[in-house]
């Protein structure tokens, strides 16, 4: 997720929605189902902030596809109560 707010604030870190792999997130409109890279639903709820740093030193999966990452759009603007798209950016980050 890019937030242009976040990056002017904290330019070497990354807001990041968790993603839960175990099945036991309700289906919710702060949920948004993923199949790849990896299976789980990412959860909007426990929204944080982490460096660059600690970004590159975990595992690349993959990317998710268009569809999941407009879901996930939806998602944060419904939690974030953002309406433009100025205000927001959802986006795959490449490596």
């Amino acid at each position: 997720m890019e937030s242009d707010a976040a990056i002017e604030a904290l330019p070497s870190s990354v807001v990041a929605m968790m993603i839960d792999e175990t099945g036991g997130a309700p289906d919710t409109v702060v949920t948004v189902p993923i199949t790849e890279p990896v299976h789980g639903a990412a959860a909007a709820v426990d929204l944080t902030t982490l460096t660059v740093k600690r970004i590159r030193s975990g595992t690349f999966l993959g990317h998710v596809n268009e569809a999941t990452m407009a879901g996930v759009s939806t998602t944060l603007r419904v939690v974030l109560d953002s309406t433009t798209d100025r205000c927001l950016r959802a986006c795959a980050v490449n490596p």
